[in-house]
């Protein structure tokens, strides 16, 4: 079943790991670096999350994100 949901902060190593990922693999896509945001700390990856919704899609297999 797939399932579509916002991430809430608690969840911010899967926005960081999606992020940095996406950063690494289309640099061009963004307005930021993976070196800037790989330098990140937890409390800014949590007030990203408090600030925005970021929406994810969960397919319910291995590593669903």
């Amino acid at each position: 079943m797939t399932e579509v949901r916002p991430l809430t902060p608690d969840e911010w190593r899967v926005y960081r790991d999606l992020r940095l990922r996406a950063l690494a693999d289309s640099p061009d896509a963004f307005a930021s670096t993976l070196q800037r945001e790989s330098a990140f700390v937890e409390s800014d990856w949590r007030l990203r999350l408090v600030q925005r919704v970021v929406v994810v899609v969960l397919d319910g297999g291995p590593g669903s994100v």
